[in-house]
């Protein structure tokens, strides 16, 4: 006949470990990528809600780039997407009665500067404006009508 032995075992028990105030890594791996690509932090406050500098909508901006292989690009914002890093804009113009339409990263290393060159006197309902595509809506030639508005000043 079998008989199993009773045997106290010590079970061993050990202190909890104390917690450390660290980060997610995903959190420290965003930010580390922020300070490589955006050191200033201008293109940050292009995107942050309540900032003097954000870009919304409806605003026309130009984005100028590095290179003079790529010329500077202006049009109006119908779409902002604000996700971290890969936060993008797109922007529309009519450039000889055709319509363009252009999607930048903001935090491109090949873009050297983002103007903001006017914003809309009221603003169109939606955070998106791709209705506006083919109605009376629709943006003009924004270089035309820049020129236009600088001659016009200067008459004064």
């Amino acid at each position: 006949m079998f008989r199993p032995t009773i045997l106290k075992k010590n079970i061993p028990v050990y202190p909890p470990l104390t917690q450390t105030n660290t980060k997610p890594v995903l959190d420290i791996y965003k930010e580390q990528c922020f300070e490589k690509l955006d050191p200033e932090g201008w293109r940050r406050a292009l995107l942050k809600f309540k900032s003097p500098t954000e870009i919304k909508t409806g605003d026309v901006i130009r984005v100028v780039y590095n290179t003079r292989a790529i010329p500077p690009f202006m049009g109006q914002i119908i779409g902002i997407s604000r996700g971290g890093v890969e936060a993008s804009v797109v922007l529309r113009n009519n450039i000889t009665k055709l319509g363009v339409e252009m999607r930048i990263k903001i935090f491109s290393p090949l873009i050297s500067r983002i103007d903001i060159v006017k914003k809309p006197l009221k603003r169109k309902p939606g955070r998106k404006h791709y209705f506006i595509k083919g109605t009376k809506l629709d943006v003009k030639d924004l270089e035309a009508d820049l020129k236009k508005s600088r001659r016009k000043n200067k008459s004064f």
